[in-house]
């Protein structure tokens, strides 16, 4: 190694990055997706779980496609009563995540944010994916762990 410094340098640049993304994960909380990691739902409207979705997105899905839906469809201006089981999430989401607020995307152009249920109307038919993210303090950042889709009816 004596005559080859050069070679020391690319080490110690590996060797530091490896360490520092080690580093990050051990303190970093998980970005999840609540209902993917184990393939179990844990959003439910008004009292009925999720199913898990078989369908593949498509170009035309794509935007409101999730992998968990809602096996029935909803009226349009129908209140929709949104909840996520917390006793599900303890696996899943750091004690901060859960503590926290959560914000609730409804696919429509609406957000709220609040916590674990949420109350939502549909003003048109389509279909809609709702997504849910917890805010995590220590990072400042919004981190998703769920998403689901809505069929609205007119």
């Amino acid at each position: 190694m004596k005559g080859r410094p050069f070679m020391r340098k690319p080490l110690f640049l590996v060797g530091t990055l490896v360490l520092l993304m080690a580093g990050l994960a051990a303190v970093a909380p998980p970005a999840v997706q609540a209902c993917t990691i184990d393939g179990l739902p844990s959003i439910s409207a008004d009292g009925k779980l999720a199913v898990q979705n078989k369908t593949a997105p498509t170009s035309k899905t794509f935007r409101s496609w999730a992998p968990f839906l809602f096996s029935r469809s909803f009226r349009a201006s129908e209140w929709v009563h949104l909840s996520e089981d917390r006793a599900k999430l303890k696996g899943v989401l750091a004690p901060e995540g859960l503590r926290s607020h959560w914000r609730w995307s409804f696919g429509d152009g609406q957000s709220a944010v609040g916590n674990w249920a949420m109350t939502h109307r549909y003003a048109r038919s389509g279909r809609y994916r709702v997504v849910v993210a917890a805010y995590y303090p220590s990072i400042k950042a919004w981190l998703t762990f769920d998403s689901v889709e809505v069929a609205v009816h007119s």
